[in-house]
C-alpha cells in the first residue's frame, strides 16, 4: 500500500514544484556521483507513449488464480510472469518506455540475483549501478504513479464496485465527447497564449491540472450568470478551486443512494 505520509512530502517538496524526486538505492556500484536515482515527471510530449506503457507497473496480481503469483512481489510476479508470458517482449519494451520517460539518466536495466534475492538493475549513463529490492522498486513504482496521476490509489476494490464505477461512468459521459490530448493543447493554447513547444515541455501533470481548472472556471462563470437570472433554478456554485476534493468511490456511492433517495420518493408519491 502507498505510504500517504511519505507521498505527501513528495508532493510538497517536489511534486508542486514540478522537481525530479531523488530516491536513494541502499545497494550500489557508484563510479560517480551519489546512491540517488531521479524520477522525472512526465512531459506532456511524451504522454501519449507513457500513457500507452505505464499499465505495465499497475497489473492486478490478484486477478490471477494461482496463490503462489498473489504472494509475489511485484519485481518477481515481472520476472517471473510477465516477462515468461506471450507478450513477454511487449512487456519488457513497455517497461523500457516507462524508464526512459521517468528514469531519464538510466541507460540499461537488467534482472539479477543477488545473495539469493531478487533485483533489478538500474544502470545510468555514468555507469553507475543501482541494486533495486522488490521493496524499493514498489516505492518507485508509487512515485511515478502518483507523480504523474493526481488521484492515483493502489486501493483494490471488489469486482462489484469496480461495475459500479463503470456504469457511473458510462452514464455520466453518456454523450459527453472526451478531448483527445491534441484538443486539450489546443484549448490551453487559446485560452492561455502559451506557445505549443511550451506546452509540449510542461509536466503532463500540470498541465492537466491548469486544464481542468480553465474548464472549471468556463463552467463556473455560466452557472454565475444563470444564478443571477431569474429563470433558471441554480444550486449554490463554488469556483474550482474550492470545492472539496472527493474521490471517485464516495462519488459513485453518493450519487447512487441519491439515486435511491429519489426512487423511494417517487414510489411514495
Amino acid at each position: 500500500m502507498i505510504d500517504k505520509e511519505k507521498i505527501e512530502s513528495y508532493r510538497q517538496r517536489y511534486y508542486q514544484n514540478m522537481l525530479p524526486v531523488p530516491f536513494r538505492v541502499k545497494d550500489t556500484a557508484i563510479k560517480e556521483g551519489t546512491d540517488n536515482i531521479y524520477i522525472y515527471p512526465v512531459l506532456v510530449k511524451d504522454w501519449t507513449i507513457f500513457e500507452n506503457s505505464y499499465h505495465i507497473l499497475t497489473i492486478d496480481k490478484s486477478k490471477y488464480n494461482d496463490i503462489s503469483i498473489i504472494q509475489m512481489s511485484y519485481l518477481e510476479f515481472l520476472c517471473k510472469v510477465l516477462f515468461h508470458s506471450e507478450m513477454a517482449e511487449e512487456y519488457k519494451i513497455m517497461l523500457s518506455v516507462v524508464f526512459s520517460i521517468t528514469l531519464k539518466d538510466i541507460e540499461n536495466y537488467r534482472v539479477r540475483v543477488y545473495d539469493n534475492k531478487l533485483k533489478l538493475v538500474l544502470i545510468d549513463n555514468k555507469g553507475n549501478e543501482y541494486y533495486v529490492t522488490p521493496k524499493e522498486f514498489n516505492e518507485i513504482i508509487d512515485i511515478i504513479m502518483t507523480y504523474n496521476f493526481v488521484d492515483y490509489s493502489d486501493e483494490k476494490i471488489s469486482d462489484e464496485l469496480q461495475a459500479s464505477i463503470n456504469e457511473y461512468y458510462s452514464i455520466t459521459n453518456r454523450g459527453v465527447h472526451t478531448p483527445t490530448l491534441e484538443e486539450k493543447k489546443a484549448y490551453y493554447l487559446s485560452k492561455t497564449g502559451i506557445d505549443y513547444n511550451s506546452i509540449n515541455m510542461m509536466p503532463y501533470r500540470l498541465f492537466n491540472m491548469s486544464c481542468d481548472y480553465l474548464i472549471g472556471v468556463d463552467t463556473y462563470i455560466g452557472d454565475r450568470i444563470l444564478q443571477a437570472s431569474e429563470k433558471y433554478k441554480v444550486d449554490d456554485v463554488l469556483h474550482p478551486l474550492y470545492k472539496p476534493k472527493t474521490d471517485i468511490y464516495s462519488t459513485v456511492l453518493s450519487d447512487a443512494e441519491t439515486f435511491k433517495n429519489k426512487v423511494a420518493l417517487g414510489a411514495k408519491a
